[in-house]
C-alpha cells in the first residue's frame, strides 16, 4: 500500500497547522498562572509598551460563558481566558506580536498578580467534607459516581462465598500524552467568517463550539483539516482554536499563530493518575465466581472526558472474561493537579493493567497456566457482550492466545547477573463510539471527474497513522482500475464524519468509503447495463465491448453513510520477556510478541507499524514516563528531557501476528479498529515479567528502576544495595 502522505513528509513539505500561518501572519502566546489555585488579576502595561506587540488580552475578553473543551460534549466548566487559575498553567491571557522577540520580552514583562485560593493536591482527601473546593461546580469535589452491576450487597455476598478471594489494589501516575507536534491553531477572520487551521483530531466538532465562544454561527467557523504530527487522544480535546480566534479578532482580523511551548503542554493536560481496586473470588479449578472492580480518577479542576473514562475502564476490565456476579464503580475526583484527559486507550489502559496482573498473580497461586486461566473464563463470538449486552459477532481471544502459546518459551540465560522473565496479557478494545448515547456514524462522499478520476472527500485528519491512505486502497479495491485520489475538505464542505478517536477509522469512516464507492460504481453498472470490468484514464471497457466516456454517465457522485451496531471488539494477547538488575532496579525489554484479531488487516505493513508504535509507547508507560508534581502543585516535568520517552535504544525486537477466525458481518471490510489495541497488555505483562523473574509484583506505574530495587528489597534481594 501506498502511504500517500510519505512523500511530503519525507521532504519536510508536509504543512501541519502551524505551516499554515501566511508570511504576514501575527505571533501570539499563552499567559498563564503558577500556582495551583488563585484569582488572577493581569497589569499588561509594561508589555503593550514593547515595540511590535498589538494586543494583550486577558480575563476581560474571555466570552463570559464556560464550554467543555471535550468536543463530544460535558460538564461545562473552563473559560477560555481565565480569572480564577484553578491549576499551575491554567491559561489566563495571550500576547499578540508583530513576531517572536517582541512576543518573548511581552511575555515576560505581563505582571500576573495571583491572588492564593485553597488548592487541593491529594485525591485520597479531596473527597474529605472539610477539603476545600478545587471548583466550585463540583460540591465535595465530586466529578461523577458510575456504578455498573451487581449491588454492593450482592457483590459483597458473593466475595464472601467463594472459596478464594484475591485482592489487590493497583495505582497509575499521571503521565504525559508525548506527541511531538505541540497544540497549535491558526486563525483568520474573513468577510464575518473564522478560519482556523489547528492539531484537533475533530475538526467537525469543534466548529460549533468555537462559534458559540466566539458569537457567530455555526456556519461562521470553517476549520481545514490538516495532517496532525501525534495525538494519541491528547489532541481530541479542543485546547488553542477559541483562543487564537480572540486573538485575531483583537487585531481586526489580521491572520495569528498560537503555539503552545513544549512546557506548557505538559502543564495544560496530562494521561490521568488512578486507583484500580481488583477482587475476583475464584474456584479451585480457576472459573471466576464474581469480579467486583473499583476505580478512581484524578480529573485535575475540569470534568473534560473523565467520567467517560472511568466509564470506559470499567468496560474494558469487564469485557474480557465471564462471571456471574460482576460489579464494577468509577470516582471521578476533582483537584488543583494538571487537569487530565483523553489518552491513547481511554482508561483501557488503568483497567488492564490491574485486572490483568492479577490474573497472572491468580495462575501463578492456583497453580493453572496463565493462558489456560483465561481459556477458562474469556468470553467468544457468539457470547453477549457483558458490559454494553450486545452480541458478539467477532472475538478470536482463543486464537490469538494459541498464537502466544506457540511462540512462548523461557528467556536464555545470560552471565550478565541479570534475572530474566516472561509475563503475558491479553487486551480487548472498540472500534466505535457506539454508545448508551446512540450509534456512532460516519458520511462518505466520492466524486467521478471526466478523466475517469475518482476523489474521496474526507473531512478527518490523518494522524500519521496512515488513515488517509487505507481510505484510498478501500476505494481502489471496489474500482479496480480507477485512479483514486484524496481531498480533505473543510467543514464547510466534508461529509458528517465526528473525527479520529476511539479506533473509529477504519471501521467507520473506512466502511463508509466502501459503501460510497461501491455505489458510485453500482450507479456507473447500472447506467450502462453491463459490469465494469476495467477502467482506463478516460473511459471504461465493458463485457459487451462497448467503451464509454465518463462524460456520457449520468452520475458523478455517490454519498452512504454508515452507522456501528455495536463496538466491534477486538481482541489480543501480548508477551514479553524482561531482564531486571538485582542492584539497580533497571528492568529492559528483550523480546515483544504482539498478536491481534482486528478481522481483515487492509494494510499489513500499516498496521504492523501501528503494533510496534503502540508497544514503544507501552514500555514507556511501564517503566518510565510520569508527570512528577511538586508540594505547590506544578508540573515539574516540563519536556521530553524529563518525561524519559524511550529512545531507539529501549526499543526491542518485537513480533507481530494477526489472527481471523470469524469474519465481522456488520463490517463491509471485514475490519476493524487496531489503533489503541497495542498500548493496552505492554504493562501487566511487564509487570508479570518481573514478577516471574525476581517475584517481586509490582502495583505502580511507572515501574521505574528505584520502585523495582525498592520491591526487591522488600523481598531481601538488592542488599548490596541497601548496603550503599
Amino acid at each position: 500500500m501506498t502511504r500517500i502522505d510519505a512523500p511530503a513528509k519525507a521532504r519536510g513539505t508536509a504543512r501541519y497547522a502551524a505551516d499554515h500561518a501566511p508570511q504576514d501572519a501575527a505571533i501570539a502566546g499563552l499567559i498563564c498562572t503558577r500556582s495551583a489555585h488563585s484569582r488572577v488579576r493581569l497589569d499588561a502595561t509594561a508589555a503593550l509598551a514593547v515595540p511590535g506587540v498589538l494586543a494583550v488580552l486577558g480575563p476581560q475578553d474571555d466570552p463570559g460563558h464556560s464550554y467543555c473543551s471535550n468536543p463530544h460534549g460535558g460538564r461545562e466548566d473552563q473559560q477560555v481566558f481565565t480569572a480564577e487559575g484553578r491549576f499551575a498553567g491554567d491559561v489566563v491571557g495571550a500576547v499578540v506580536a508583530e513576531n517572536r522577540p517582541a512576543l518573548l520580552a511581552a511575555l515576560d514583562l505581563v505582571v500576573v498578580e495571583e491572588h492564593p485560593l485553597p488548592a487541593v493536591l491529594d485525591v485520597d482527601r479531596a473527597l474529605d467534607p472539610a477539603a476545600p473546593p478545587a471548583h466550585l461546580g463540583f460540591p465535595g469535589n465530586l466529578v461523577a459516581e458510575l456504578a455498573f452491576g451487581a449491588t454492593a450487597e450482592e457483590a459483597e455476598a458473593a466475595l464472601a462465598g467463594a472459596p478464594y478471594v484475591f485482592d489487590d489494589t493497583f495505582r497509575l501516575d499521571a503521565g504525559p500524552v508525548g506527541f511531538l507536534e505541540p497544540p497549535a491553531a491558526v486563525a483568520q477572520w474573513i468577510d464575518g467568517t473564522c478560519h482556523l487551521w489547528s492539531t484537533t483530531q475533530c475538526p467537525q466538532l469543534v466548529g460549533p463550539i468555537v462559534a458559540r465562544l466566539v458569537g457567530v454561527g455555526d456556519d461562521r467557523v470553517v476549520l481545514h483539516p490538516v495532517p496532525v504530527g501525534g495525538g494519541f487522544g491528547g489532541k481530541e480535546e479542543m485546547h488553542l482554536e477559541a483562543a487564537a480566534a480572540l486573538c485575531s479578532r483583537a487585531v481586526g482580523g489580521r491572520a495569528v499563530s498560537l503555539e503552545a511551548s513544549r512546557h506548557q503542554v505538559s502543564r495544560l493536560r496530562s494521561r490521568h493518575a488512578a486507583t484500580v481496586r481488583v477482587r475476583t473470588g475464584v474456584e479451585p479449578e480457576g472459573r471466576f465466581l464474581v469480579r467486583v472492580i473499583d476505580t478512581t480518577f484524578d480529573a485535575g479542576p475540569h470534568a473534560f472526558h473523565s467520567a467517560e473514562i472511568a466509564g470506559n475502564s470499567i468496560g474494558a476490565a469487564f469485557v474480557l472474561y465471564r462471571a456471574p456476579v460482576r460489579r464494577g464503580t468509577g470516582t471521578v475526583v476533582a483537584t488543583n493537579h494538571t487537569p487530565a484527559g483523553a489518552f491513547r486507550g481511554y482508561g483501557g489502559e488503568h483497567a488492564l493493567f490491574a485486572v490483568e496482573s492479577q490474573i497472572n498473580h491468580i495462575a501463578r497461586t492456583l497453580g493453572i497456566d496463565p493462558i489456560e486461566l483465561r481459556r477458562r473464563n474469556m468470553v467468544t463470538a457468539g457470547d453477549e457482550d457483558p458490559f454494553w449486552h450486545w452480541p458478539i459477532q467477532s472475538f478470536s481471544l482463543d486464537r490469538c492466545l494459541d498464537e502466544l502459546a506457540a511462540r512462548r518459551s523461557r528467556p536464555p540465560s545470560a552471565d550478565d547477573g541479570r534475572r530474566r522473565g516472561t509475563g503475558i496479557a491479553a487486551l480487548v478494545n472498540v472500534s466505535s463510539a457506539t454508545g448508551p448515547l446512540g450509534r456512532d456514524r460516519a458520511l462518505a462522499r466520492c466524486t467521478l471527474a471526466a478523466d475517469g478520476t475518482v476523489t474521496i472527500d474526507c473531512g478527518v485528519a490523518d494522524l500519521g497513522q496512515g488513515g488517509h491512505a487505507v481510505l484510498v486502497a478501500i476505494a481502489q479495491e471496489v474500482l479496480p482500475g480507477f485512479t483514486v485520489r484524496l481531498a480533505t475538505r473543510d467543514t464547510a464542505s466534508a461529509p458528517p464524519d465526528p473525527g479520529v478517536f476511539a479506533s473509529r477509522g477504519v471501521y467507520l469512516t473506512g466502511n463508509a468509503v466502501h459503501l460510497t464507492a461501491r455505489r458510485l460504481r453500482e450507479a456507473i453498472e447500472d447506467g450502462q447495463g453491463s459490469a465494469l470490468v476495467r477502467a482506463h484514464p478516460a473511459a471504461a471497457e465493458f463485457a459487451d465491448g462497448r467503451s464509454v466516456r465518463w462524460q456520457d454517465i449520468g452520475v458523478h457522485q455517490a454519498e452512504a453513510a454508515f452507522e456501528a451496531p455495536d463496538n466491534a471488539l477486538a481482541a489480543g494477547a501480548q508477551l514479553v520477556e524482561v531482564a531486571v538488575d538485582p542492584v539497580t532496579g533497571e528492568v529492559e525489554v528483550e523480546r515483544v510478541v504482539s498478536v491481534h484479531d482486528i478481522g481483515r488487516v487492509l494494510d499489513q505493513e500499516g498496521a504492523a507499524a501501528q503494533v510496534h508504535g503502540g508497544v514503544v509507547q507501552g514500555i514507556g508507560i511501564a517503566l518510565y514516563e510520569r508527570s512528577v508534581i511538586d508540594a505547590d502543585g506544578r508540573t515539574v516535568t516540563g519536556g521530553f528531557f524529563d518525561h524519559l520517552v524511550p529512545t531507539s535504544v529501549a526499543v526491542p525486537p518485537t513480533e507481530v501476528v494477526f489472527v481471523q477466525a470469524r469474519r465481522h458481518q456488520a463490517s463491509p471490510t471485514g475490519a476493524k479498529g487496531l489503533g489503541e489495541c497495542p498500548i493496552l497488555g505492554v504493562a501487566p505483562a511487564i509487570a508479570s515479567a518481573i514478577a516471574d523473574a525476581t517475584g517481586a509484583r509490582l502495583h505502580q506505574l511507572p515501574m521505574t528502576g528505584e520502585r523495582v530495587a525498592d520491591a526487591l528489597a522488600a523481598r531481601g534481594h538488592n542488599l548490596e544495595w541497601q548496603k550503599i
